[in-house]
């Protein structure tokens, strides 16, 4: 499902449910209704789901290709659940942002046709998944490079906000067994040497051409675990953890004007009336 509300700012759309074809092709379409007709070039998508089709994932990320070489930024946002092509979806955004709380799981290509497939059709799934895979690492490795990322979080404040269901993933991450999670969960000190290593060997996968962030994305989709918004922001999948009243696009006080989309042709440079003009 698409909601789309009208900001003084910028605009703001909702996704919900599975990302199917369908789904991406009218979420295509509202974004660029609101850049051609309403004259936005920020918009605040939200996202909400358990996943989708890989080709929807692709039909998402060429928009938005097509969106940033046209100067329409497209924030993505979670509050509550993205999993799998949602999650992927959430991590291309122009700033990328999860509110403290929501699950966030990426892992990698699935198929649904294993019980009725042959050993030879089989193997040919096993490429055209590698092949998904393999993109899937590079867009977000490309994409953790060109961030800002938002202020890093000191050690202990980062630390903190994370969930006992990041620590496994970290142990993993750092070539640990499963079983020093328990340690990592019992113990701050640990937890604080953890996320420091953590923290060094993501700055050392950013350098040159990203390979090493690859290599790290590859063994998180390969966990197949859920993580808080405060790793996948350690992982640089996202920018910014927010509070769940961060979402909503607000007008700004700082201005005594009323503020109509369609009118920034027409009152350069960004569409604000002065209420004397009115």
């Amino acid at each position: 499902m698409i909601d789309v509300n009208y900001g003084a700012g910028r605009a703001e759309v909702s996704l919900s449910g599975d990302i199917t074809e369908a789904l991406v092709l009218e979420l295509v379409a509202a974004v660029r209704r609101l850049a051609e007709e309403c004259f936005y070039d920020e918009v605040l998508l939200e996202i909400t789901s358990n996943g989708g089709s890989t080709h929807a994932l692709r039909l998402f990320a060429d928009a938005m290709d097509g969106y940033r070489r046209d100067g329409v930024l497209v924030a993505t946002r979670a509050l509550s659940t993205a999993e799998s092509a949602a999650a992927v979806m959430l991590s291309l955004g122009a700033w990328r942002s999860a509110a403290h709380g929501a699950r966030l799981l990426y892992h990698s290509s699935r198929t649904g046709e294993l019980e009725s497939v042959t050993s030879s059709r089989a193997a040919v799934l096993h490429g055209h998944l590698a092949v998904i895979d393999d993109w899937v690492m590079g867009r977000l490795a490309n994409r953790a490079l060109r961030a800002g990322g938002g202020a890093t979080a000191a050690a202990s404040e980062a630390e903190a906000s994370m969930a006992p269901v990041d620590w496994p993933v970290v142990c993993a991450l750092l070539g640990k067994d499963r079983g020093s999670a328990a340690k990592l969960v019992a113990d701050a000190k640990a937890r604080a040497g953890a996320l420091g290593r953590l923290r060094r060997k993501v700055a050392a996968g950013a350098k040159g051409n990203g390979d090493g962030l690859r290599r790290l994305y590859e063994a998180l989709f390969a966990l197949d675990s859920p993580m808080s918004p405060a790793l996948a922001k350690e992982l640089r999948l996202i920018d910014e953890v927010t509070g769940m009243d961060a979402a909503r696009p607000r007008p700004s006080p700082a201005k005594d004007a009323f503020r109509v989309p369609e009118w920034r042709a027409a009152f350069a440079p960004d569409g604000d009336v002065g209420r004397a003009v009115l």
